[in-house]
């Protein structure tokens, strides 16, 4: 995606001169901008923490196919349908770093909709003694270390979006002893974003960095029918947006905050300095304010 490299070109420059930049007035088209991007940044039917979550529970096999609901978390069936079909697969792995390599194309149509993606996914199963597994178990595996790449484009009837994410996830407390999983890593999100809705219009590029340091899900969770109600914990967020004008001219503005996972599918998301919080389906990525 050539869009994609010259914004993260363009995200290298602005942070030379990010002090002379950054600016603490905003906009309404500034909130709802981070609202949109941390939404598409967290849910699975935009590709995001949620996809993460549900990538790294699926089985591997020789194949290069995963197989959602029947791994070593052990968590609810198959995924909805947004997730779309995986097609171009391939699969390695690396006996001496014990790395699962899955490389494939993902891709969803229906009315209104669209989504392309390139997606790299890197995986390492560890024992409770410190042994890569091959062929992991429910019931032999300790730790999952996870990193994630996804590189694509969202098109609709409101808002279009290019966006390059990157994951590094560690899950401990997988063995059968422990009571709850721990999620920790960071997720970093590298985009563009036109809305176009009756009521406004307008565009941004942003680079968004969640650090994921309290995040859990409870094994109790096997009753949940989503592992959007099995996630709880709060993410902390940086976010550098930048806006073009007609003269070409970019103004970049840095904001900071807060997501809570309530635990029940949704996400509270805080910006520092702004009053107003809202709510985030984690599913679906929907935004109730």
């Amino acid at each position: 995606m050539k869009r994609i490299s010259a914004l993260l070109l363009s995200f290298g420059v602005l942070a030379a001169c990010q002090d002379a930049d950054r600016t603490t007035s905003l906009s309404e088209q500034d909130v709802q901008a981070v609202q949109m991007a941390v939404a598409e940044a967290l849910s699975d039917q935009h590709d995001g923490t949620m996809t993460d979550l549900y990538d790294m529970q699926g089985t591997l096999y020789a194949g290069g196919a995963a197989k959602a609901g029947a791994s070593v978390m052990e968590g609810p069936g198959q995924p909805p349908v947004w997730r779309g079909d995986d097609h171009n697969r391939s699969y390695t792995y690396d006996s001496t770093s014990g790395t699962h390599t899955y490389l494939f194309q993902r891709s969803h149509q229906r009315v209104g909709f669209s989504k392309t993606l390139d997606v790299r996914l890197e995986y390492r199963f560890t024992s409770p003694g410190g042994t890569f597994l091959q062929f992991p178990r429910r019931d032999t595996v300790a730790t999952i270390e996870f990193v994630g790449r996804r590189e694509g484009t969202h098109t609709g009837p409101v808002r279009n979006a290019e966006f390059l994410r990157e994951s590094e996830w560690t899950l401990t407390g997988l063995e059968p002893a422990s009571t709850l999983i721990h999620l920790t890593g960071t997720q970093t999100h590298t985009g563009s974003m036109s809305i176009n809705a009756p009521d406004t219009s307008f565009s941004r590029s942003y680079r968004l960095h969640m650090d994921f340091t309290d995040v859990t899900l409870d094994k109790g969770y096997r009753n949940a029918e989503t592992l959007e109600g099995m996630v709880s914990g709060t993410i902390q967020y940086e976010i550098e947006m930048v806006r073009t004008g007609g003269d070409g001219a970019a103004e970049t503005k840095t904001l900071s905050g807060s997501i809570d996972l309530t635990g029940d599918g949704r996400a509270l998301l805080r910006i520092m300095g702004v009053r107003q919080v809202v709510r985030i389906d984690l599913a679906r990525g929907t935004i109730q304010r």
